[in-house]
């Protein structure tokens, strides 16, 4: 099953540049990247602040630039062209990517540094697991994220799926860089796969990703990464086909981000995402997820209560505390969550009903 959607094209503010040339410098770039084992396992963005600012503070005044293959491509520090790696890297092992890169912006002229980084989902050698996503900081309303509750995410969907005796049609839906969308391909190899975001440049970051994660995949079991706000793009091709389908969306309270805007309180966005799930799902279809649950004062988990109003329509499979405390920073201002003490990561597993 394909859809058919209008092709994205990631240009530059300048000029327009042939995609496939940027595509492939990517490919060419990851491959290059396996041979010289490069892992990189990405940190929350505070941990990445507090980390340059600690070897900031060790280098004394000189500022910091990239060095190494992990400067460039996981901690997203400027590069000088003189640095003997970065020479080795772009313009001998990836020949025409630097002023492709350059010309895409995925290089910033001014100052070298890089828009992408370049992360590992598990320990390097398991299989094929470089994904691209938005260089650090991603203070960027459309940055494409990609970090620990991604693994928190992908690790859960990996267990849940095993539930699942049969699956045909799946979907992920606020796909971000497409761990969720490859992580059901993984598990079901015979499926046609979906992966969804309302973010463009996400949509085409997931596609170089697939690319490069599955240059073989069957056309009889393809994968497809399309712009939709949530369902809402697909509903009236897939109403009550979907097997599975699996969530990660944004949820955090009042951001604006694209990749963490969950609305007023943080659920929003997911408890919407949860109806239009239902609508998409074949009885007895399967809805995993990984989210954010406010915790009040009292100890109240305001999400799980509002999945107990949602009982004449979904089976809880499971509900499961990942973490019991996350993204704390969050609470230090009073106007995103006035009345919450905490945010827990939960995982759940729904069934539909008839």
């Amino acid at each position: 099953m394909t859809l058919d959607l209008p092709t994205l094209h990631f240009n530059c503010s300048d000029q327009l540049l042939e995609q496939s040339h940027v595509d492939a410098a990517i490919r060419t770039l990851l491959a290059d990247l396996e041979k010289a084992d490069y892992e990189h396992l990405c940190p929350t963005p505070e941990t990445q602040s507090f980390a340059l600012a600690k070897r900031q503070t060790i280098a004394g005044k000189d500022p910091l630039t990239a060095k190494t293959l992990h400067d460039i491509w996981g901690w997203s520090l400027p590069v000088s062209l003189n640095t003997f790696v970065f020479h080795n890297l772009i313009s001998r092992l990836v020949p025409r990517s630097y002023s492709t890169f350059v010309a895409s912006n995925i290089i910033m002229r001014h100052l070298f540094s890089l828009t992408v980084r370049i992360s590992s989902l598990v320990p390097f050698g398991s299989y094929p697991n470089y994904y691209v996503h938005s260089s650090w900081p991603t203070s960027s309303p459309d940055s494409v994220f990609f970090g620990p509750e991604t693994y928190r995410f992908i690790r859960y969907l990996s267990e849940a799926a095993r539930r699942v005796s049969e699956c045909h049609l799946a979907i992920d839906v606020c796909s971000g860089a497409g761990a969720g969308a490859f992580q059901l391909a993984k598990s079901f190899p015979s499926a046609t796969i979906f992966g969804l975001d309302i973010n463009p440049k996400a949509v085409h970051i997931a596609d170089v990703n697939r690319q490069h994660l599955f240059p073989d995949r069957s056309q009889s079991s393809p994968i497809q990464i399309a712009v939709s706000d949530g369902f809402l793009g697909v509903l009236e091709h897939v109403r009550g086909r979907v097997d599975v389908t699996s969530i990660n969306p944004p949820f955090i309270a009042g951001d604006k981000r694209t990749y963490a805007a969950g609305g007023p309180t943080g659920m929003e966005l997911i408890l919407r995402i949860i109806g239009e799930a239902r609508e998409a799902l074949r009885v007895n279809g399967v809805l995993v997820g990984h989210m954010a649950a406010p915790i009040g004062f009292g100890g109240v988990d305001r999400f799980r209560r509002a999945l107990d109003a949602m009982s004449d329509h979904w089976t809880i499979v499971a509900y499961d505390v990942l973490d019991v405390d996350i993204f704390g920073e969050e609470m230090a201002s009073p106007d995103n969550y006035p009345d919450i003490a905490r945010l827990s990561s939960v995982g759940i597993v729904l069934e539909k009903k008839a």
